[in-house]
């Protein structure tokens, strides 16, 4: 797939709309920051990875768009890297980086907010205030 990347942006929408059928409240787009990640991607496994992969995110998404937080580990980790890669004398805030960590975290241990606050050495009030000053919380 890495000779066609103009197919990618059709290619995930076709399969957003085929496995977001599925659910009551249909996703419907692809936020820019998230495209951009799968857009720079090598996506080892071809077509069938990038179909695995919006399927996972149309059953993981909160909301009707996929965003950096809906897309595997691995591919949120890219996100930092090509934001400081693509972007000029542009550097992320501290906040911006600490939102970015704490979600990963949280993808890392499947939303359980008492083992990230273990992790992020933090009590767990303190992540809660966090996630609602981020308008990370549920």
């Amino acid at each position: 797939m890495a000779e066609r990347r103009e197919d990618i942006p059709l290619l995930a929408k076709h399969f957003l709309r085929k496995y977001s059928s599925y659910r009551t409240i249909p996703v419907e787009e692809i936020e820019p920051a998230a495209l951009d990640i799968l857009m720079d991607y090598e996506f080892p496994g071809n077509v069938r990875e990038l179909e695995n992969i919006m399927e996972r995110a149309a059953a993981v998404t909160k909301g009707q768009a996929i965003s950096v937080q809906d897309l595997p580990p691995d591919l949120q980790q890219r996100r930092l890297i090509l934001s400081r890669s693509n972007r000029f004398q542009e550097f992320l805030t501290v906040e911006e980086n600490e939102r970015e960590y704490i979600a990963w975290i949280l993808n890392q241990v499947n939303q359980n907010k008492t083992r990230a606050a273990e992790i992020l050495g933090i009590d767990r009030v303190s992540l809660w205030r966090k996630l609602r000053r981020y308008q990370m919380d549920e």
